[in-house]
């Protein structure tokens, strides 16, 4: 693969060149500073930017202009990673080799006519795509009431108390409410302009041509304060941890613990952690796996995972209520064992076999290509190959330092009235 990185003002162009795809991947990253108040004007102003355009101001229009791009396939994500809260406008296109001339250049016109062109006339969205627009974004909102493992992950978030591990990535009913067809005009005006953008483009392309495109439909001129590091500043280890229970209509209570992590050296954090959490909880032969749910089948799930911008391990388990205090004594004996370094040699070679093979994943799907160069860019993590021969060197005295990093925060409950197995 050929790499290249081209600043357009203060904003950046990345061009991976490979020919083992048929398609070309296109991924606009768009950053701005978390705000609370910001998180659900912004989850709706990208909804009504992929429902219509200037150009094609009904939803019918708009896919039939995508079909008519060889079936040209888009989507938008908004999450948050750390400090900032990020946009991605992902957009999947075949190759004009196997299409016809021309394609790739439409394709990038009609993704900046999704940005820059909004359906916006006599200084306010359009009525009718707003309306259907608010209707789904309601149901959305109060549709994660329903989804009850997530619910859980985020009511300990908010339990924690650190902002803004506390903010809703899905928004708030009350800030939508507040939302109108005119005010979200100066809404999107200003994230557009203030916007940081990172875009990613991989395929058989030739960078010139990328570069030229890009400059021709993409009308970015404002120069923007560089970007500060996108990670939180490692939260404090608490003094005693605290114990959160809460009812809610659940047949299957859920069990989730926010552990703090101590601030690591780019080694640790890069490599080290990640062969931690794999033998901890994070693959069919973990301590958790084994240990908790197939020796003492206290629970129907339980895993550990990294949130790494935030200094955070999370550990999750499915449970009945009446197993509550046996799983969470299980997992910290296994959280200790792992600090004692009482796991074998083979626990490691097992885990580094599974992250290289994730990293073969990776090579094998452009989307996933593209986010391990953007995560590169974001954590100073070397190339897929790079980190192949860097998990080769992690020690055992290296995971059971780390594992001596890890610390209880908040441990949360939610619970219902029916707790008994199918």
């Amino acid at each position: 693969m050929q790499e290249k990185k081209v600043k357009y003002g203060s904003d950046t162009i990345h061009m991976i060149k490979t020919d083992q795809f048929r398609t070309i991947t296109i991924k606009v990253v768009l950053k701005e500073k978390v705000a609370k108040d910001r998180i659900t004007m912004r989850n709706f102003l990208t909804s009504m930017l992929t429902d219509t355009t200037l150009k094609y101001p009904t939803k019918r229009l708009l896919i039939k202009e995508a079909e008519d791009l060889y079936n040209v396939d888009f989507h938008i994500l908004n999450r948050r990673l750390g400090k900032y809260s990020n946009t991605n406008i992902t957009m999947s296109l075949l190759n004009e080799k196997y299409t016809e001339e021309g394609m790739l250049e439409k394709s990038i016109e009609f993704l900046s006519e999704i940005l820059f062109h909004p359906n916006i006339k006599n200084n306010q969205f359009n009525q009718k795509s707003f309306e259907f627009i608010m209707e789904n974004s309601k149901k959305a909102i109060l549709g994660m009431e329903e989804r009850k493992e997530a619910l859980a992950v985020v009511r300990m978030m908010e339990k924690m108390g650190y902002d803004p591990l506390t903010y809703r990535d899905y928004g708030y009913v009350e800030d939508l409410e507040k939302i109108t067809p005119q005010n979200l005009v100066p809404f999107y005006k200003e994230w557009i302009k203030k916007a940081h953008f990172d875009i990613y483009v991989l395929g058989d392309i030739s960078f010139s041509k990328i570069e030229s495109l890009f400059k021709k439909y993409f009308p970015i001129e404002t120069y923007k304060k560089e970007i500060v590091t996108p990670f939180l500043d490692p939260l404090p280890k608490r003094r005693k941890v605290q114990t959160v229970v809460e009812t809610d209509e659940v047949e299957q209570a859920k069990l989730v613990i926010g552990c703090v992590v101590d601030p690591l050296e780019k080694y640790m954090h890069n490599y080290v952690w990640n062969l931690y959490t794999i033998i901890l909880g994070a693959s069919p032969d973990s301590k958790f796996f084994k240990n908790i749910r197939e020796k003492h089948s206290v629970c129907y799930y339980v895993n550990a995972s990294m949130r790494k911008f935030d200094h955070l391990l999370l550990i999750r388990a499915g449970i009945d209520e009446s197993q509550f205090k046996k799983t969470v004594s299980l997992i910290k004996k296994e959280m200790k064992a792992m600090a004692k370094g009482d796991f074998s040699l083979e626990d490691i070679e097992k885990a580094k076999k599974l992250y290289i093979s994730l990293l073969d994943e990776m090579n094998d799907n452009p989307n996933e290509l593209i986010e391990s160069y953007i995560s590169s860019d974001l954590s100073g993590i070397g190339s897929i190959e790079e980190r192949k021969k860097e998990i080769l060197k992690v020690t055992k005295e290296n995971i059971v330092e780390m594992a001596k990093k890890v610390h209880f925060d908040t441990i949360y409950l939610l619970k219902g009235e029916n707790h008994g197995r199918d």
